[in-house]
């Protein structure tokens, strides 16, 4: 979303875990096999049905695999953001 509100949809053709490693800087993590978010628009992690809470108020699924690596990179950026 951009800062009026109005959600934004980038289209990139690239690999993601190429994309993954060059914006872990910049908080992003993955949460799925198809998408990487940035922690900063994240409000919280929803463990039980695998969801991340957007501070907008929609909600998106993580994948199990990923959903570890979140809640740790979560609570990192938490931590350092505080």
């Amino acid at each position: 979303m951009d800062e009026y509100g109005s959600q934004i949809h980038i289209k990139v053709r690239a690999v993601i875990g190429d994309l993954e490693s060059e914006l872990a800087e910049y908080d992003f993590s993955r949460v799925h096999k198809k998408y990487l978010v940035n922690l900063s628009h994240v409000f919280n992690l929803d463990m039980k049905n695998d969801e991340v809470i957007f501070k907008q108020g929609f909600r998106l699924t993580m994948s199990r695999k990923y959903k570890h690596m979140v809640d740790t990179d979560f609570s990192k950026y938490l931590r350092e953001t505080i």
